[in-house]
């Protein structure tokens, strides 16, 4: 990682601790909810230089992310949302759709398409990430317990 990605994070990681404070989450969990986003930000720009393509970096961040938030939600006993919100907010390609946008209007569209197909894309890639963390959470849940009830079954 160069020194502009690791400059990246830090803004990443301020701007989560903003919309901590924005969403009002209690002062105990920004720690947490900048930790989550400081993972996505790292696995991002890791994976980034070692996969080509926008789908499969994005969504190992938003893996990471969600399941970070997941891990959290339970150390903490609070909804998973609260960190999920706040890490893959710096994940969100904002920049990517706005100037997709500009070049629409001014009838740029050849590159206009071109980023909003990318921000597409990295949107997928965060949406399937976020979703296979709470698949595999829910998976892990129900195979505990029903671990759990063969036992109670045996005694």
């Amino acid at each position: 990682m160069t020194a502009s990605d690791w400059m990246k994070v830090i803004a990443g990681v301020v701007a989560t601790l903003g919309f901590s404070i924005l969403f009002r989450l209690r002062p105990r969990h920004w720690c947490f909810s900048a930790l989550s986003a400081l993972l996505g930000c790292i696995v991002l720009f890791l994976t980034d230089d070692a996969f080509d393509g926008l789908f499969l970096p994005n969504f190992l961040s938003a893996l990471a992310v969600a399941a970070a938030a997941e891990l959290f939600a339970v150390l903490l006993k609070a909804p998973s949302t609260v960190f999920l919100l706040t890490g893959v907010i710096v994940l969100v390609p904002g920049g990517m759709l706005f100037y997709g946008m500009r070049d629409l209007l001014v009838q740029h569209d050849a590159a206009g398409y071109a980023s909003l197909y990318d921000a597409l894309v990295i949107c997928l890639g965060i949406g399937c990430g976020i979703i296979s963390a709470s698949f595999f959470r829910y998976l892990f849940h129900r195979v505990s317990l029903l671990i759990h009830k063969s036992r109670r079954k045996d005694v």
